[in-house]
Parts: C-alpha cells; structure tokens; sequence
C-alpha cells in the first residue's frame, strides 16, 4: 500500500503552504501528498532533536500531522526526492503542546559513509509512529542550507518489534583485536578506531536503525548513537581494554524485551591492565537462582548490572569464594564487576 500511495503523490503537483514559521502557525499536512518548502526562515524549536552547536543553524520551518484514523499508523517524512538531487536536508519530528515539545524522531542524512565516500546522501527520511487523535510537528532547520525543497508524507501499517542482531564482529570473546590508527577523518589525528558490525535481525520486521552501547565496565555502558548501518567505526578506543558491548535494533514499532539482548565482549590489541584479573584467576558460574564466583585472591566486593548499565545489586565480600543471591533479579543477561585486591574483572552471566 505504501509504494502504491507513493506513486500516486508524484501524479500531482508539490503543495507549497504558508504561515509555517513557528509551532503555533505550523501547516497542517496529510499522507499522500508532497509539499513544497521555499525557504527556511522560520523560528527554531525551543528544544531540539540535534544539539544547536552551530553558526549557521538559525530557523526552521514547521508543519503538523495529526492521525484522525482509527488506529496507529507509520508516517515517513521524506526529502529524499529527485527534484532535490544534490541538497542537504535535516528533520526533526515532536510530540506535545507547543510550549513543551518533546523529539521523538530525527534524521540528518539518508547515507554518510565519511567525508570523501562517493555514496554520500545528505537529503533526510524519517518515519515516526502516530498514535489515533494525537498531533505531531514536523520541524526542518537551516543547519545545512536555508534553500528550499520537496518533501513527501506517507502512512503505513505499524510494523512488527524487530527481533535481536547477531554474529557480531569483533566476535564475542575475541582477543587482541587491532586498533586502526588511521586518519581517515582528516583531523591530523590517528582515528584508533575499531570496526563493528553484526547480522539484522531474522525475526520480526526489518530494523529502522540500531543503538550501539559500548563500555569497559558495567556502569559505563552507554549509548554512542544509532545508525541506519549494520556497520560502524567507533574513534578513539584505547590499547589492551575489555570492552563490552550491544546492539539495540529498532523501528518505529519498538524495540527488543532488553532481556533478550546479547552482550559481547572483546580485548583491543596491547598491554591490558595490570589492575585487571587474569582469566584464570577467577571462575564463575550459575545454579538454582545463585551465582557462585572463586578465585585466587581475597574477594572484597561484587556489583551487578543490567546490560544497559543499571546496578541492580552490591554486596561486601570476604574470603576466596562467594555464593551471591540471584533469584530475585528477573530472567535475563547481567554483567558482574567484582573486585579483589586491588584487581577487577567483569564478567557477563545469564539468570534463567
């Protein structure tokens, strides 16, 4: 239905609306047409979706989508048009009153693979849901280029929550693995990048974008963005570290139960930590609702965490062994920091 409605909307001519220089006077728009912007002078939202850090980023245009079906529906912004070949778009999407808007979806470019990449496209396409009866605002800013533009609105059916990503790369466990020192961002620098990627999901429908979290212990794991990629270079890691890691996939339906969620581990290449357990110091493993942890130094304490980075347990520990109590964290993955003689050791371990 949506490529049909798609086809159809180039059947007539772009509709250029008026009085869409702020919230209050933004244009009502529907699904099925497209839309012509002539310039962007309006007024900028008060709160933004993308972090207002440049000179030239100083108005905005507005316009309004409201569901009057009678069930939730997917709505897709998109500039990504022939009559705008070679521009450069950004949009924002708010749910709310105008005097407390709140950004639920963005996006600045279809595709940048890095500053000399050939299949750079800086025009935008975002989809959002639209729940029955509620309003949305639909802002594009001049961060880019103030020039004018086409866009298109389409409606969908609200697709199925995508299921988990997997084969991730670098492997789960995997040692000494190298850190790209390359300048490729042309900053003068080494980028000391790592190369990440995994397999879309198999189940539920396609993924809209994934949110990468990385840390090198539990309670600095955290969210680097998203991306539209099953691939992605993150800068500036640092020689013989743990890191953990996880992918989010989403789409406008939701995300994944976070207890389905696999976490991976890997070592960059170098020295690790000297403040860091050796493999073989400490063992783990868990049995009717307890986790039970030995090891060859004095134990001093335990913390446990959600894989998104919330401590859901800390206890004092003494002696080379300890049963730590689980049964009462729900069914899922959890990452332990356990700390001993000034050494550390995090370790990841599933409660069923």
């Amino acid at each position: 239905m949506k490529k049909i409605t798609f086809m159809i909307a180039f059947l007539f001519s772009a509709i250029t609306l008026s009085a869409q220089n702020d919230c209050s006077s933004a244009a009502t728009i529907t699904a099925g047409s497209t839309y012509t912007v002539s310039t962007i002078d309006g007024t900028l939202p008060a709160t933004g979706c993308f972090q207002a850090d440049s000179p030239n980023l100083t108005a905005a245009e507005w316009y309004s989508y409201t569901n009057s079906g009678s069930s939730d529906e997917a709505i897709t912004i998109n500039t990504d048009l022939a009559a705008n070949a070679g521009g450069d778009t950004r949009v924002s999407v708010f749910s709310g009153a105008c005097a407390s808007l709140t950004c639920i979806a963005a996006n600045d470019d279809v595709y940048y693979g890095g500053q000399n990449d050939p299949n750079n496209n800086f025009l935008s396409t975002v989809e959002f849901l639209a729940e029955v009866g509620e309003t949305y605002y639909i802002v594009f800013d001049n961060n880019w280029s103030p020039a004018g533009f086409d866009f298109d609105v389409t409606s969908g059916a609200v697709p199925a929550v995508p299921g988990i990503a997997s084969n991730p790369t670098p492997a789960d466990g995997a040692t000494n693995v190298t850190i790209n020192t390359a300048d490729n961002n042309g900053d003068g620098s080494p980028d000391n990048s790592v190369a990440f990627s995994w397999d879309a999901p198999t189940t539920g429908d396609p993924a809209d974008s994934y949110i990468l979290y990385l840390g090198d212990s539990p309670s600095t794991l955290s969210a680097l963005g998203s991306t539209a990629n099953t691939s992605v270079n993150v800068t500036g890691m640092t020689e013989g570290t743990l890191y953990y890691w996880a992918i989010i996939p989403q789409n406008v339906g939701g995300s994944p139960d976070p207890s389905t969620i696999s976490v991976w581990s890997f070592t960059t290449d170098g020295n690790m930590n000297v403040n860091d357990f050796d493999t073989k110091e400490l063992t783990h493993y868990t049995n009717n609702g307890m986790l039970f942890i030995d090891a060859e130094s004095q134990l001093d304490n335990i913390e446990i965490y959600s894989i998104l980075g919330q401590r859901v347990n800390t206890e004092s520990l003494s002696g080379n062994n300890a049963n730590i109590n689980i049964s009462h964290l729900q069914k899922g993955v959890y990452l332990a920091k356990v700390s001993a003689e000034g050494k550390t050791k995090t370790f990841k371990f599933i409660k069923k």
